[in-house]
């Protein structure tokens, strides 16, 4: 029974990480590009900024966005600017990873040769994952942030948006029906 279970964790561990994987390889295959921009921010320096804009602010908004910051673990960003050395090829095959690592679409974008998208891991009711993709032909941006972060966080940061700006028409983030256990 016990070597059983040392297989079945040898054997998950890779799908359990290959979301990461994907994302990191894509991240270091890229960062050494000519025109790059790139840092790697761990949560618990977001934590400390969090805590520090805490103590300045008044204004609700800016206390939910900074609820919400602080529930990141680790922010990555790429930029690539004037010269975007990403393949088509190598888009298509980071997207297609994603989604099978479970990463799901929330916004799609393909407008005058930019595509943006804008994609969720989520587990157990929080967003483990959020990775947002912006590619023309001349620039590339990827911004990847591993959260605990709740449906209902990002519901209450859009509720203030709402009243701060009077919108009517935001999207409604809805959570994921619990699937039955067996």
């Amino acid at each position: 029974m016990k070597n059983l279970i040392i297989i079945l964790a040898v054997l998950t561990f890779p799908i359990c990480a290959n979301s990461q994987n994907s994302i990191n390889h894509f991240y270091k295959k890229h960062k050494r590009s000519e025109n790059v921009t790139k840092f790697t921010v761990p949560g618990w320096v977001v934590k400390i900024a969090s805590s520090i804009a805490a103590s300045t602010t008044d204004d609700e908004q800016e206390k939910e966005a900074i609820k919400i910051a602080k529930k990141i673990k680790k922010l990555k960003l790429l930029v690539m600017e004037d010269h975007n050395t990403v393949k088509k090829q190598d888009y298509s095959k980071l997207i297609s990873n994603l989604k099978a690592d479970s990463f799901e679409d929330l916004l799609v974008v393909n407008s005058e040769g930019t595509k943006v998208n804008m994609l969720i891991r989520e587990k157990k009711g929080k967003i483990k994952n959020f990775l947002l993709l912006v590619n023309d032909d001349t620039e590339f941006v990827m911004i990847s942030i591993k959260s605990k972060l709740k449906i209902k966080d990002l519901q209450r940061l859009i509720d203030s948006l709402q009243n701060e700006f009077e919108l009517d028409n935001l999207p409604k983030p809805t959570p994921k029906p619990k699937e039955p256990q067996a």
